[in-house]
C-alpha cells in the first residue's frame, strides 16, 4: 500500500494519528520515533505531493515507472563503475569486480554516503538517506551495471529524497559512488594514466550512493552514473571523452603520432576495454622494443672497443666465470645444498659468494665415527650440533 497522504481539510493531529496507526506503516517503520518523523514530513510537504505526480513528463526515457507491492517505484539503469579502474588511489581488478556482481543485488541505494565511513545497513541511515534498492546487477561492455529501484513514496518523505526526485524530474546527469569494504595489497603503479598505491583483490559491497550535485570517484565522464546505459546519448558523450583521453595517452606514450589521432577517434571499436587493452599491449611492446634497442646499443659499443680494451674485458669475464665455477663447486659439495647447478649458474657472483661462505660455516664435521665408520647426521646443520650429538657416543 502507498504511504498515507493528508486528505483535503484533514487536521494535522488527525493525519498524524491515522499515519501512526496505519498497518503498512507499522510494518515498514516499526520504530515509533522514525514513523512519527516520517508522518510529520508527510504533513509538512502535503502541498508538494501533486507536483511529484508530473515527474514522468520530464524524466529520462531510460527511467521506468512501475508499481511494486502496492508502492510506486522509478527503475533506472545505473553504471556503477568500469570493471577495471583506479578509484581513490586503489586499482580495482576485473576479477574482483566480476566476483562482486551477485553481492550487489539487494544493497541499499542512498542519497549521498553516510557522514561517517560506516555501513549503510542501519535503521538510522536508511531512514535519513535510503531511497531504494539495487537489483539485476551485471557486467556489460566493460562496466558494472545494475537497476536502481527508487521507492518514490520513501524518497518524498525525506529532504534528501526530495532533492533527488527534483533532479530526476529535470533529467539532470548525476554521478554515483560505490560504498564497499575492500581487501587490498600494497603496490605502487599506474593504470590508464592514474597512479595507485593499492590493488583491490576483493571487495564486499555495502551500498550505492547517488550524488545529485557531487562528482564520484568514478564519474559521469568515466562512464558511470545514474539513469544511463549504452543507448543513452549522454553515455555516448562520456565514452567519447574517455576515448579521447585514451588516445591522448597513447600519443603521450609515443604509440601513435598526433597525425594518427583522427583515424583512432573515428574507429568505433576504439572505446572501453578494447582501447585499454590495446593501449596496455602497445605500451608493453614499446617498452620491450626500448629494451631490445638498449641491448643492441650495448653490443655495438662492445664491438667498437679497441683490441687492448677488448682483451681486458675478456680477461675480466673469464675471471668472473672462474670465480662462479669455484663457488658453485664449493656449494654443491656441501651435503646441505638444495640448489641444482643450473639454478646456481643463473645466480650473480655476489649471491654465490654469500652462499659459499654460509655453506663453509655450516659444513658438518666428518671426523666422527661409529664402529670405525665416519658418520654425520643429515639433520645436523652446525658443528655444535654434531659435537652435542656425538658426546659419549663415539669410539
Amino acid at each position: 500500500m502507498p504511504m498515507p497522504k493528508p486528505k483535503k481539510d484533514e487536521q494535522q493531529k488527525d493525519f498524524i494519528s491515522r499515519f501512526m496507526g496505519d498497518e503498512t506503516m507499522l510494518k515498514d517503520y516499526p520504530d515509533q520515533k522514525q514513523r512519527l518523523a516520517i508522518a510529520y514530513s508527510q504533513w509538512e510537504n502535503k502541498d508538494s505531493h501533486n507536483a511529484f505526480d508530473s515527474f514522468a513528463q520530464n524524466m529520462s526515457m531510460l527511467i521506468k515507472k512501475i508499481n511494486m507491492a502496492g508502492r510506486e517505484h522509478y527503475v533506472a539503469p545505473v553504471v556503477l563503475m568500469p570493471t577495471e579502474c583506479v578509484m581513490n588511489g586503489k586499482f580495482y581488478t576485473k576479477e574482483a569486480t566480476q566476483a562482486s556482481v551477485e553481492s550487489w543485488n539487494g544493497r541499499a541505494v542512498l542519497v549521498y554516503h553516510p557522514d561517517q565511513p560506516v555501513t549503510a545497513n542501519t535503521p538510522e541511515t536508511n531512514a535519513a538517506q535510503g531511497v531504494g534498492t539495487l537489483y539485476n546487477t551485471r557486467i556489460e561492455n566493460g562496466f558494472l551495471k545494475a537497476d536502481a529501484y527508487i521507492d518514490v513514496e520513501k524518497a518524498k518523505a525525506i529532504p534528501l529524497g526530495r532533492k533527488l526526485l527534483e533532479k530526476i524530474e529535470n533529467n539532470v546527469n548525476m554521478d554515483v559512488s560505490t560504498g564497499m569494504k575492500t581487501h587490498c595489497h600494497q603496490e605502487n603503479n599506474q593504470y590508464n594514466g592514474k597512479t595507485y598505491t593499492q590493488v583491490v583483490d576483493s571487495f564486499d559491497p555495502d551500498h550505492l550512493a547517488i550524488l545529485p550535485d557531487k562528482e564520484g570517484a568514478s564519474s559521469w565522464r568515466d562512464g558511470a552514473g545514474f539513469a544511463r546505459n549504452e543507448n543513452d546519448h549522454n553515455n555516448n558523450v562520456g565514452e567519447t571523452k574517455m576515448k579521447k583521453e585514451l588516445i591522448d595517452q597513447m600519443v603521450a606514450n609515443g604509440i601513435i603520432t598526433e597525425a594518427q589521432k583522427p583515424e583512432f577517434e573515428k574507429a568505433p571499436d576504439a572505446v572501453g576495454e578494447f582501447m585499454i587493452a590495446q593501449n596496455t599491449a602497445l605500451v608493453a611492446a614499446k617498452k620491450e622494443t626500448e629494451i631490445q634497442v638498449a641491448n643492441a646499443k650495448k653490443e655495438v659499443k662492445q664491438t667498437e672497443l679497441n683490441p687492448e680494451d677488448r682483451a681486458l674485458l675478456d680477461w675480466a669475464k673469464n675471471q668472473q666465470q672462474e670465480q662462479k665455477d669455484a663457488a658453485i663447486a664449493a656449494i654443491t659439495a656441501n651435503a646441505a645444498n638444495i640448489y641444482s647447478k643450473e639454478e646456481l649458474a643463473a645466480m650473480p657472483l655476489d649471491a654465490l659468494k654469500k652462499l659459499q661462505s654460509f655453506a663453509a660455516a655450516i659444513a658438518p664435521k666428518t671426523n666422527y665415527s661409529v664402529n670405525g665408520v665416519p658418520f654425520v647426521s643429515p639433520k645436523m646443520e652446525t658443528n655444535q650440533e654434531v659435537d652435542d650429538f656425538y658426546t659419549n657416543k663415539t669410539e
